[in-house]
């Protein structure tokens, strides 16, 4: 009876979930018909096969290598995988793998239960990419139409047109708060929000936010206060971002229903335990109120207190959903109190843990200091749209700014080429050539010093890893649409100061982490302080480099393994160079394709590490000129 019993309650497994069986090595034993049937292959094919039959190389090396940890400590490991099926197609699985100890414990035998969720994978994908495409498609014009309505409030106006343009200029700044709140919903929902972990000054902040609001807003009938507890001193362990964002919010909120009177944030320490302290923020209003029957619904996505509030007040009910997911995300608690023609407030308790090393940090400040005027700069503005184009040229007249327009990526290069620029601003999306492919010509084929002139890419692309990868490729600064102007002006100062700065290493990218500059700590060991023998090893690496890469490329373009032998051989000048990260890319290539077929997988990789290995001659060249002057 136990016997039928398990077998029935295999069957009905074997109806929801694709069942895999390897021994301790990973060698298949058994496998499901469901599993079958998803991956293409046939019982038979599979029996006797190492389950890295169906690895996609798209896990790095450190997934797999956490995965065996845990599993040879008899803990469940429970991952997604991407994987490949007999056919080439790819296939998400959500897996639960289960170890069987032996009386070593040591495992002989690995169980994992698994279910397809490559429709769930693609959707999100999809509507990632669709929300990144209409955001993109909305941001543009809306930057252009902001700056337009900047331009012309500083037009002489009559009162009644000045009351226009900051009604249209209000409708315009809610409609960006509204694409950004959608792009907010969407990460939460989508789990792709991320947060940091950076000290806070908890006092600071609360004030820099309240006076924001009073420096800015016009409405003279109320006024915003703050209130913070003596207790709450120094630095605490937080994403200070996502905490304006949500004070923003609830003031926000509160200031859209509060007609006279005032608005006040208040922050107590309500509790300890260890190092964490519980901190209550509260949002105190005189405003309408919210009626009891509608306080449960008022964090749901697009509910407000009334029907007719969306008229009246405007909004459509996201910021208040975000507030409610940012503080149950950060772990917190919320709540509200609230009586119709009375007011509302709105609370909501965070645990941070308090900084023992206290760190000097600096908030933005309501008071604009106004510096000594700067340079007059030669600018290059790549940029089709002629909307754009008008915008950027009264921006660069009132910067004092010389400036040339190029309406392509191909008119660009050739600018740069014809005449001595300070600075590119590069638009993104442009006919014939993106703004990505000529910062990468620029960075890999320009001379020098051309191919180090600062760039600043302008996009309506808010993508995290977009940006990264700009970063990374090169790019000095990265500017969102739409933006305020006194943002370009502030950039292009930080850029250019940065430039100035950094000018002895090009490479030095701004807000790039991580660093490629040539380290010629380890080189000196060897050498003794001998400067000669030095110049000498320098020399014979620029000497030998563009030889060894085109090398690479020819073995990359012909996917021949001799390729991995090249990358050994080259991993060890690069660390002799003190180039970590140079040397850390070559290092998981020269394993990747000992392995793989498929190199067109790590093209991306690929490229990057040509890039880098130009950026390294170039800033050696320079180095051997300075070694040779101080020698």
């Amino acid at each position: 009876m136990l016997e039928n019993e398990l077998d029935t309650y295999l069957k009905a497994m074997d109806q929801v979930a694709h069942i895999l069986v390897t021994d301790g090595q990973g060698i298949i034993t058994y496998v499901n018909d469901k599993y079958c049937n998803l991956t293409r292959y046939s019982r038979e094919e599979l029996i006797g096969q190492n389950n890295r039959i169906f690895k996609s190389d798209y896990h790095p090396p450190e997934f797999f290598k956490n995965m065996y940890s845990e599993l040879y400590k008899g803990n469940l490991f429970k991952a997604k995988f991407k994987n490949i099926a007999k056919d080439g197609t790819f296939f998400w699985m959500d897996a639960t793998i289960i170890p069987f100890l032996d009386k070593n414990h040591v495992p002989y035998q690995f169980l994992a239960i698994r279910f397809d969720i490559t429709d769930k994978i693609n959707e999100v994908a999809f509507k990632e990419e669709f929300l990144a495409d209409i955001s993109h498609e909305i941001r543009t014009p809306l930057h252009g139409l902001l700056s337009m309505i900047d331009l012309l409030s500083e037009t002489n106006l009559n009162a009644e047109q000045t009351e226009y343009i900051n009604h249209i200029k209000d409708t315009s700044n809610h409609l960006v708060h509204l694409v950004n709140d959608s792009l907010d919903i969407f990460k939460i929902d989508s789990g792709k929000l991320q947060f940091e972990l950076i000290p806070i000054d908890i006092r600071q902040l609360v004030v820099s936010i309240v006076e924001i609001y009073n420096f800015t807003e016009k409405k003279f009938k109320v006024k915003f206060f703050h209130r913070i507890d003596d207790n709450i001193q120094g630095n605490y362990l937080g994403d200070p971002t996502r905490i304006r964002q949500i004070l923003y919010n609830l003031l926000g909120n509160a200031y859209k229903f509060t007609v006279k009177g005032s608005i006040t944030v208040q922050v107590q320490l309500i509790g300890e335990e260890d190092d964490i302290h519980y901190l209550e923020f509260k949002v105190i209003d005189t405003g309408i109120g919210i009626p009891l029957n509608k306080q449960e619904l008022i964090f749901d996505k697009y509910i407000q207190s009334e029907v007719k509030d969306t008229r009246l007040y405007g909004g459509t009910g996201l910021g208040m959903n975000i507030v409610k997911n940012l503080i149950q995300l950060l772990d917190g608690c919320f709540s509200l109190k609230s009586k119709v023609g009375k007011g509302t407030t709105f609370m909501f308790t965070l645990p941070l843990k308090k900084e023992t090393q206290q760190v000097e940090l600096t908030y933005e400040q309501t008071t604009i200091a106004f510096e000594e005027p700067h340079k007059k700069l030669n600018i290059l503005i790549a940029e089709d749209e002629k909307l754009n184009q008008l915008i950027y040229k009264k921006q660069m007249v009132k910067f004092n700014h010389h400036y040339r327009i190029a309406e392509n990526g191909f008119e660009a290069m050739e600018f740069l080429q014809q005449e001595s620029f300070d600075l590119l601003l590069l638009d993104m999306q442009m006919p014939g050539m993106n703004g990505d492919e000529v910062l990468k010509k620029i960075r890999a084929e320009m001379p020098e010093p051309l191919k180090h002139i600062p760039v600043i890419c302008v996009s309506a692309t808010v993508n995290p890893k977009t940006i990264q990868v700009l970063m990374e490729e090169g790019a000095n600064g990265y500017l969102t649409k739409p933006y305020k102007e006194i943002e370009l002006e502030e950039i292009i100062r930080k850029t250019i100061s940065n430039a100035n700065q950094n000018k002895v290493i090009p490479e030095n990218i701004v807000q790039q982490e991580q660093t490629r500059i040539v380290n010629l700590e380890t080189l000196d060991q060897y050498a003794g302080g001998d400067s000669d023998f030095i110049i000498e090893m320098l020399e014979y690496f620029n000497a030998t480099t563009p030889e060894v890469l085109e090398g690479m490329q020819h073995n990359f373009a012909t996917k021949n393994r001799e390729l991995a032998r090249q990358l050994h051989k080259y991993r060890s000048q690069v660390s002799l160079l003190g180039l970590t990260e140079l040397t850390e890319l070559t290092k998981q290539l020269e394993t990747v394709f000992t392995e793989t077929d498929d190199f067109n997988l790590y093209q991306n990789d690929f490229e990057q590490l040509i890039i880098q290995s130009k950026g390294v001659v170039a800033e050696i060249e320079f180095l051997i000129t300075e070694l040779k002057t101080n020698n």
